[in-house]
């Protein structure tokens, strides 16, 4: 498939995600009450915690793979051939026993560090939150095992073909939750809906994958090597656990410290946001399996032109949708005054545009970066994560000023060392 081509299908999907979160937002907005919307996208925030258990191996996982897919595209007799399928199939193995054993850890350690959360809440006794929860934790986990094949698709070139799963499953999701919200309503809506459409997904993966392996020789295959990629973890992990503080921690910090209503105000603002960033990185994400193989094939030019026009492709969309989303926000609530408690003011909008722009372009640039298998980012990701513990635990500043410390940060200091660090990788090319 060709680049512009995937490009165009990892494009539609983010669309869609951004569809999704606008509606998902509306939806729940129309259906939840002030108080259970601030347990709904608490939820949602302590449900991310799956990074914590992930720990960044997918970028990893996702370079092995495209190295032996470009081993097995370019080998010249079968003895090479066979070393590049070996790479792949100890690549598989070893994805799909960390996934599931972290789905596992993550159920039983989120549910009961989340349970124990929710029970704090002056508003706990109200709501029915226990079995929404389970739910939520369920489906969550579903997702941890379906990044294995995701990544085992999207490694070997089968970009179109994870898209497509991501496509309709989220679809999946809209429809489900849009029904049960109407017909039921309540925080069940949404974890059911998720369950739904990671279940089609895990499905369709399982199919997608097994067609993978059949073509490449995979098939049936068992690895005589053991990958090593803890070491790299370990540096990515400090990244995964700072990303999670940074993105994460808010939601739960405005839920004990200014209550469910503003939770929820926070948590609706992130999510609209939350969908721009995913929009506007489609074209990281549809390049990133590609970066490895203009490494391997010590193809500089190349890919110092498509990582400098992705940046500037990314952080320019990152831009205008961000300043849509705040015009949208004006034009809205002067149509629909009642939902002005439910989102943040033109400050927290304006605010969280200048980070997801920050953060689109230091993820932009991070992707460069660990296509060269190794992970540079950890201690600028731990300053990120520090300005953020600083400023709610030691500063208790409001959830908006957290974020613009953030935000400054990132622009300032996490990004132009990221630049750094990616010229002086390039150069060994």
């Amino acid at each position: 498939m060709s680049l512009a081509r995937s490009t165009f299908v990892v494009l539609v999907s983010r669309i869609l995600t951004l569809f999704a979160g606008l509606v998902i937002s509306i939806v729940a907005t129309r259906s939840l009450s002030a108080v259970e919307q601030g347990f709904f996208f608490t939820f949602l925030s302590l449900a991310a915690a799956q990074t914590l258990f992930e720990l960044g191996i997918t970028n990893l996982i996702l370079h092995h793979l495209s190295h032996a897919r470009a081993g097995i595209l370019a080998a010249v007799g079968m003895e090479q051939r066979l070393v590049a399928i070996d790479l792949g199939v100890a690549t598989r193995e070893y994805a799909t026993r960390y996934y599931r054993g972290a789905a596992c850890l993550f159920f039983v350690i989120v549910g009961i560090a989340g349970a124990a959360f929710f029970t704090t809440s002056a508003h706990a006794a109200e709501l029915n939150w226990q079995f929404p929860w389970l739910l939520m934790l369920a489906a969550t986990a579903l997702s941890l095992v379906n990044l294995s094949s995701y990544s085992h698709l999207e490694g070997f070139g089968r970009l179109s073909v994870s898209y497509r799963t991501r496509i309709a499953s989220t679809v999946l999701l809209i429809f489900s939750f849009c029904l049960f919200a109407g017909v039921f309503g309540g925080l069940t809506s949404y974890p059911a809906a998720l369950l739904i459409g990671n279940g089609y997904a895990a499905w369709s993966l399982r199919l997608a994958c097994a067609e993978v392996d059949r073509d490449l020789g995979l098939m049936g295959r068992v690895s005589s090597s053991r990958i090593n990629i803890g070491p790299e973890q370990r540096k990515m992990a400090v990244s995964a656990v700072a990303g999670y503080i940074s993105a994460n921690s808010l939601t739960p910090y405005a839920f004990h410290y200014f209550g469910a209503e503003v939770a929820g105000q926070v948590g609706l603002t992130m999510s609209i946001f939350g969908a721009i960033a995913t929009v506007a990185i489609a074209r990281t994400t549809a390049e990133a399996p590609t970066y490895g193989l203009l490494i391997a094939e010590k193809s500089k030019a190349a890919f110092q032109t498509r990582v400098r026009r992705t940046l500037l492709h990314s952080g320019s969309l990152a831009l205008l949708l961000c300043v849509a989303a705040v015009a949208a926000r004006q034009v809205g609530l002067v149509l629909f005054p009642q939902y002005a408690p439910r989102v943040l003011d033109v400050e927290g909008f304006i605010v969280f545009g200048l980070l997801i722009v920050a953060n689109v372009i230091v993820s932009a640039t991070g992707t460069a970066l660990r296509a060269f298998r190794t992970e540079l980012l950890m201690w600028p990701s731990l300053g990120a994560a520090l300005t953020v513990l600083a400023s709610q635990l030691v500063l208790h500043l409001s959830p908006v000023h957290c974020m613009a410390a953030l935000a400054a940060f990132n622009a300032l200091v996490f990004f132009p060392y990221a630049q750094h660090l990616l010229s002086i990788k390039t150069l060994k090319i």
